[in-house]
This record gives C-alpha cells, sequence and structure tokens, in this order.
C-alpha cells in the first residue's frame, strides 16, 4: 500500500526547517509521496505574501525535493483553508490517496493550537499525524488537549533534530536586509528581492 502525506501550511515563506521537517518525516515512516499545500489564507496566522508568491516560493524551494509534489488547490481557493476540506476533497478527487495510507506532517509549534481547528477529530480519522519533535512530548504543548488528541499526538511524536526555524523570524531578519541564504534556498531569496516581499526600504 503507497503511503502519501499532506503537509500544508503557509510557507511565509519556505525555508530549510520546513524541509528538514519533510525529509525526516518521509524517511522516518517509509513515506511514497508528501503533498505540500499551501494555503490560501491560513484561519489562525494569516500570511504577509499573497497565495501566488507563496506558490511560486514553494516550487523553487521544494521541486528538486525527491518524492514531493506541489499542489495549488488551496491557493486557487479564495477563502480561508481548512485542513480537513482538504483532505476530503483528496479523498475524492486524488488519484490514490483514499486508497493510500494517509498522513499529515505537523510541526510540534502547532500542537496547542489543535482544539481551535476545524473538526480536527476528522483530520485525524482521514490521515495520521506525524509530528516533528525534538525529544519527548512536551507537556506543555499538550496541556489543552483531549484524551483523543493527546493519544494521537504521543503516537506520531517523532524527534527529528527540529530545526530551529520560523517563518516569523526570516520574515524580520528580510525586513532588516539581514542575510538569510543559512535559512532559506537562494532562489526563493532571489524571488523574494525581486518581488519586493516583505522588505522595508533601506534606510
Amino acid at each position: 500500500m503507497a503511503k502519501i502525506a499532506v503537509f500544508g501550511g503557509s510557507f511565509d515563506p519556505p525555508h530549510y526547517g520546513h524541509t528538514n521537517l519533510l525529509v525526516c518525516l518521509k524517511e522516518t515512516y517509509g513515506i511514497d509521496e508528501v503533498l505540500v499545500i499551501p494555503a490560501c489564507l491560513n484561519p489562525l496566522k494569516p500570511p504577509v505574501a499573497s497565495p501566488e508568491q507563496r506558490l511560486a516560493m514553494c516550487h523553487l524551494h521544494f521541486d528538486d525535493v525527491p518524492g514531493c509534489s506541489i499542489l495549488d488547490f488551496e491557493v486557487r481557493r479564495p477563502t480561508v483553508s481548512y485542513t480537513v476540506d482538504t483532505l476530503r476533497w483528496l479523498m475524492k478527487y486524488h488519484r490514490g490517496f483514499e486508497q493510500a495510507e494517509r498522513f499529515v506532517l505537523l510541526g510540534a509549534d502547532v500542537i496547542p493550537s489543535l482544539p481551535q481547528w476545524k473538526e480536527v477529530d476528522e483530520i485525524f480519522s482521514l490521515a495520521r499525524p506525524l509530528i516533528a519533535a525534538r525529544g519527548e512530548v512536551d507537556p506543555r504543548l499538550v496541556l489543552e488537549l483531549t484524551p483523543v488528541l493527546l493519544q494521537a499526538v504521543r503516537d506520531g511524536w517523532t524527534d527529528t533534530g527540529l530545526f530551529d526555524i520560523s517563518s516569523t523570524a526570516v520574515r524580520d531578519r528580510l525586513r532588516r536586509w539581514l542575510y538569510v541564504e543559512h535559512l532559506v534556498k537562494e532562489s526563493v531569496v532571489r524571488y523574494i528581492h525581486s518581488s519586493h516581499i516583505y522588505q522595508e526600504e533601506p534606510s
């Protein structure tokens, strides 16, 4: 049976932390294909760059990662992006997804927000969560989870030696015209500069 994972997010911008998460979980669980799906509008964290810009950056960042595909499904829908709706769409329309062993890839930083996700119990019934983390389950991250969510998180918690990189920190460095190519792929940085995303005019 094929193993397919969904990796969604704002990717505002995509960075090497995203790559590390994807590759480590893909190799640890023997996943055949990862579907990278940039959100049109994240309901909990509105993006800065436009959906089209973030889709373009995802192609620059992920296209050469083996076993990785970029889907524009959420970008083409001018509305708030919910993971449960995307999984339902994939079950109906994406070839092989319904018959596959399904996963959703997450960073440990999103765990406290899970109770706010739309129909999160259905999400985890459609796709097993795999959580990229460092060390054991952090009790501070799971305080608000129901017993069912807590068990799903514990079952999928995976020590990946998580890179301490965030898109927020990358944007802050870009706004201050600081070097970012240790965090972000060179082709993405060139696109950001040419498209004038995130940056203030130098003083």
